[in-house]
């Protein structure tokens, strides 16, 4: 099982964002974004992506600037 090193937690709604810092087994560092919805007011349905170490500057990158792009 992955350790979780490091959470936060963003409700927003009727959706959780769970924001996790893991590591692997063999020790290479990832970020892991959820997000729990609630369908129909009984079934939660959750989705999530992970972002490991080598690609998450270019991640950031993109996220920067769709950021810069939503403010406009």
């Amino acid at each position: 099982m992955n350790k979780v090193i490091f959470s936060e937690k963003l409700q927003a709604g009727s959706k959780t964002y769970f924001f996790d810092i893991r590591k692997t087994k063999r020790g290479s560092k990832y970020l892991r974004i959820s997000e729990s919805r609630l369908l129909n007011n009984k079934i939660r349905r959750k989705s999530d992506i992970a972002i490991f170490n080598d690609h998450f500057q270019d991640f950031k990158r993109i996220i920067d600037k769709m950021y810069n792009k939503l403010m406009e």
